[in-house]
Formats: structure tokens, C-alpha cells, sequence
């Protein structure tokens, strides 16, 4: 965990010309952890996207949730930074969250997502999965092989 480290992250802004995105695995008491498919490409994956010009990397994640599924999260916990590009020539540093503190009712954004679901962890593994989705599953069961029994 990166708990000194994500104070200080979570105090960085976003600046103009560069690509910051954020993810987050919102876990369930049982183990669950929510998703939901992409109207684009119809590829699975957590709540996340860009974080906007003024924003830190904590308000971009607390926002993108509100916006892509309707629920209020707290405590996300920083667990990844990943510095690389996803099949085009942008550079983007992704960082990575999870929480199981949240509340609100589950609600897809018709725009963003065409359905969001409740998935264990070996549920998500065999799923078609968005890149970043898959590289943020990767890293956290790197660092929590535990979850993978639950």
C-alpha cells in the first residue's frame, strides 16, 4: 500500500497536456467487485476515466464514480501508478484505487455504461476486460492473492 505516497498524490492536480486517468475496484463485503460494460467498445471494466485540467487524482475518482454509476465512495485507497500506453501514441499515468466504503444505489450512465453488475474476482478474470481494468486487476492480485479465495 502506498499510504504516505497516496497523501501525496492525491495532492497533485492535473496540468494541461497530460493524460491522467483514474480507476477503482469497489469491493463488496463478499468479495464482490462492481463493473460494468462500456458503451464504446462493449469491453468490461471498473468505474474510472480522465481526470479533468484543475482536478487531484482523488476528486477525479470520487467524480468519475458519481458520474459512471451513481454511488458515493470514501476512503479510496491508492494502490497503483502505471505510466504507459494503451495501443495509441498517448502517454497516460493511471492510478489505481479500491474501497469498500460506499453508498448510493448502483445506476449505469446510459452515455458511459450499458450495464453494471456485482462479479467475484475469478467471475472478472474471464471476462473480456478493458486494458487498463485488466493491468489494475493484475496489480491488485498481485498485491492481494487473498482475494482471489474469496
Amino acid at each position: 500500500m502506498l499510504n504516505d505516497e497516496s497523501r501525496l498524490i492525491n495532492s497533485y492536480t492535473m496540468k494541461t497536456g497530460n493524460n491522467w486517468g483514474v480507476g477503482i475496484l469497489i469491493l463488496r463485503s463478499d468479495g464482490k467487485t462492481l463493473i460494468g460494460k462500456r458503451t464504446d467498445n462493449h469491453l468490461w471494466c471498473t468505474p474510472g476515466g480522465k481526470v479533468n485540467i484543475g482536478e487531484t487524482v482523488l476528486k477525479g475518482i470520487i467524480r468519475e464514480v458519481k458520474e459512471e454509476v451513481n454511488l458515493n465512495i470514501h476512503s479510496p485507497e491508492l494502490f497503483d501508478i502505471h505510466v504507459g500506453s494503451f495501443g495509441n501514441e498517448k502517454v497516460w499515468i493511471t492510478f489505481s484505487f479500491y474501497t469498500d466504503d460506499y453508498s448510493g444505489t448502483i445506476r449505469p450512465q446510459a452515455a458511459e455504461m450499458e450495464e453494471l453488475k456485482w462479479v467475484n474476482i475469478l467471475e472478472l478474470l474471464s471476462l473480456d476486460l478493458f486494458l487498463p481494468t485488466k493491468m489494475m486487476l493484475d496489480k491488485y492480485l498481485e498485491l492481494h492473492p487473498e482475494a482471489v479465495s474469496a
